[in-house]
């Protein structure tokens, strides 16, 4: 049975409007999760040393968790401990950034092939479908080749071509939480097969690098 026959009889309207609540909803939760703690993160009164720590700590894990979910803006929660924390936070942010875009990009590799051809088939892109199903056994070089022959949209070929300048430029877009935010790129990077897994660590290691550098920099440089 082909990629085409395995789409539902649900109208395609029906499907992106399934698709965008679920998107919808992943937002509003990582909202309500994110807003109660970047509140008692900035408290308005003191609080001790030990307490901080510990808030600072299940913030971390938080930030990982979320922001390796698409269309949540955990990044959010890095910003306020790089803010709370500076220079000495900065490398745990860091690193738990990288943790967090890693997963998410793991999570997308291990899903198989023909789940990602009936989701593409049941959203509508049947062709998208239908190719996923075809690169099924090409590794990513070999598939970012065979796209650049098949697809003809202008520019997309120099795009994959340079895909992981792209992916960097993607992970540092301002409001990149409207096409999936740091972890539904890496996701989506996960799920097209186009990226090996050491050249996307790689990638991310130095796409995210430059705020917490800098940060830490900044620091130095005020010491002096």
């Amino acid at each position: 049975m082909s990629v085409q026959e395995r789409v539902t009889r649900a109208p395609i309207w029906l499907r992106l409007v399934v698709s965008a609540l679920v998107i919808a909803g992943l937002v509003l939760l990582g909202n309500a999760l994110i807003a109660p703690l970047l509140e008692r993160l900035a408290p308005s009164e003191p609080i001790d040393p030990g307490t901080m720590n510990l808030m600072i700590a299940l913030a971390l894990v938080l930030y990982i968790m979320l922001l390796a979910v698409p269309f949540v803006p955990g990044a959010e929660i890095g910003m306020i401990l790089l803010t709370l924390g500076g220079a000495e936070l900065a490398p745990l942010v860091y690193l738990a950034t990288v943790l967090s875009l890693c997963l998410a990009f793991a999570i997308g590799r291990l899903v198989p092939e023909a789940v990602i051809a009936r989701a593409l088939a049941w959203v509508g892109l049947t062709r998208a479908a239908e190719l996923s199903a075809r690169f099924e056994t090409l590794p990513p070089a070999g598939r970012a080749r065979a796209l650049r022959k098949i697809l003809h949209v202008p520019g997309l070929p120099t795009v994959i071509r340079y895909r992981y300048v792209a992916l960097a430029l993607a992970m540092n877009l301002p409001g990149n939480v409207v096409i999936g935010g740091g972890g539904g790129i890496a996701l989506t990077a996960g799920l097209s097969r186009l990226f090996s897994p050491g050249k996307f660590l790689l990638t991310t290691l130095i796409a995210v690098l430059p705020v917490p550098l800098l940060i830490v920099l900044y620091d130095k440089l005020w010491v002096v």
